[in-house]
């Protein structure tokens, strides 16, 4: 059987894994059901932890896990017996064990990866970056279906499958703080992240006490970005802390648990 994914119209794969749409299927079709989701009913999913160990992903906000949950990952959350904190950031395979990126004196290259260019403002704050740093190549991450400005002075990354490439030949980052910002803590690159959505803050907070990451709002970032391009010596440690925080390995520590759980 293959594995059914949420939120899909059509089968598609993804690193090599081949997934078929959940539809109006069971949860219980597997040994374990794993879910990382916002669109699944809250009861279905207790429902399901009754009969199948569920392993549920969670944002460490402000509401509880589902009830029966056989484990709980939550990279930003404080949840006694949960699978909290960095360690368990589940990466891409790419990711995996990917080397570090070089830290260079001078910041030359930034990417701008603000929710796929979806979230409003972020070419606004594409631009800013590159008036400030003039010298530096700013590219910014658009998705496929975003209608943000194309801003003068800046390289448009259109739609990319992966950022693996472009994490490594950039000095520096600014990204939401979602999964992006996790791969660019992966790979070492010094990482000015925004809260675009409720759902990060708390895994933001966190990252940002081990001095992994510097947090922003949408209207200091350009400064953080300016200031850290300034600080050479900022970024090296940055990026050090960064790869120490996010190994890159927590989606490999979560299968041999998951493992466990399905004998």
């Amino acid at each position: 059987m293959l594995p059914r994914l949420n939120g899909v119209g059509e089968p598609l794969e993804r690193d090599g894994v081949a997934w078929e749409p959940l539809g109006d299927g069971p949860l219980e079709e597997g040994d374990v059901v794993v879910i990382d989701s916002y669109l699944l009913d809250r009861a279905q999913i207790e429902a399901c932890a009754a009969r199948r160990p569920v392993v549920v992903f969670h944002d460490g906000g402000r509401t509880a896990p589902p009830a029966g949950s056989a484990l709980v990952v939550s990279v930003g959350g404080q949840s006694p017996g949960a699978l909290t904190g960095p360690a368990w950031a589940c990466l891409r395979p790419m990711f995996w064990g990917v080397p570090a990126a070089p830290i260079r004196p001078r910041v030359e290259r930034i990417l701008v990866a603000v929710g796929g260019g979806i979230v409003a403002g972020g070419s606004a704050l594409a631009a800013d970056i590159a008036a400030r740093l003039p010298e530096a190549r700013v590219r910014f991450v658009v998705g496929p279906y975003s209608d943000e400005d194309r801003p003068a002075g800046v390289e448009i990354v259109e739609a990319p499958d992966e950022l693996l490439s472009e994490f490594r030949a950039a000095d520096l980052v600014v990204t939401a703080a979602g999964q992006t910002m996790l791969e660019a803590l992966a790979v070492g690159v010094p990482c000015v992240a925004v809260a675009v959505v409720d759902n990060q803050r708390a895994q933001l907070a966190r990252l940002q006490e081990t001095g992994a990451v510097r947090a922003a709002t949408p209207d200091d970032a350009a400064d953080l970005a300016a200031q850290l391009a300034a600080n050479p010596g900022a970024r090296e440690a940055m990026g050090a802390t960064a790869r120490a925080t996010v190994d890159s390995f927590g989606a490999l520590r979560l299968a041999w648990r998951i493992a466990d759980l399905a004998g």
